[in-house]
């Protein structure tokens, strides 16, 4: 009998210490990411000129988690990330947003012609909501960042947290809308400005994760005191 007690409690120690060290890495450290974007409209088509028009000021921000992993068949060359929780942009009077899961895709060395990128893909299937323009319905939003010197990643299986813009040299956003027989009209540009904010967890959560912790080294103290009267009375 005090084998098995000194064993449980070897159990319960092991525990413990794993509790310790996977409850705060989750709790604490895979915070969402947000990052905010600036960018110019270079032209825009025919059909979407009564709302849209060149250099208008394009701003917008999105929110990712950062403890996604890759999608299933993603490589060390290409990857894609479901991590989007929410992204929402406006460019001169016209807003949209997605609440919807939608995807990062990062390009490391891919092989020419392509070079190393990262970009952000919302599209209407996947919950991105607007108004229609001149008869044409919101289809998509994109923005792409690309290195051409293939030194900005070294493995695109690891999503990036930050980002700075002076890493790359070419960067683009794309506004696609489509129309019932599929015809594509575009609003197209330059991004000229990101920014990252890290979001600090909720006090609440932090709180909640002392007092858990705090009642585990309580309970794991009691139950020690008892092993220690059981394996004296032996």
């Amino acid at each position: 009998m005090k084998q098995n007690v000194i064993h449980n409690r070897s159990r319960l120690l092991a525990v413990i210490a794993g509790l310790l060290l996977i409850v705060p890495s989750k709790s604490i450290f895979a915070v969402p990411i947000t990052i905010n974007f600036t960018g110019t409209v270079n032209s825009v088509s025919s059909s979407l000129g009564g709302t849209f028009s060149g250099g208008q000021t394009l701003t917008g921000s999105y929110t990712f988690d950062s403890s996604i992993g890759a999608r299933a068949g993603s490589t060390s060359s290409f990857a894609v990330f479901d991590a989007l929780q929410s992204l929402s942009f406006s460019i001169g009077g016209y807003s949209a947003s997605s609440l919807s899961s939608s995807e990062i895709q990062v390009d490391n060395d891919p092989g020419l012609p392509f070079n190393d990128r990262y970009a952000v893909v919302s599209r209407a299937s996947q919950g991105l909501s607007g108004a229609m323009v001149g008869g044409f319905a919101l289809d998509a939003f994109a923005f792409r960042l690309d290195d051409s010197t293939n030194s900005v990643f070294s493995d695109a299986l690891v999503l990036p947290t930050s980002l700075s813009l002076s890493s790359f040299d070419s960067t683009a956003f794309f506004l696609f809308f489509v129309d019932t027989s599929g015809a594509l009209q575009l609003v197209d540009g330059a991004i000229t400005g990101l920014s990252t904010v890290s979001q600090v967890p909720e006090p609440s959560t932090l709180v909640l994760l002392l007092l858990g912790l705090v009642g585990v080294q309580r309970f794991c103290r009691h139950w020690m005191q008892q092993s220690d009267l059981v394996v004296e009375s032996l």
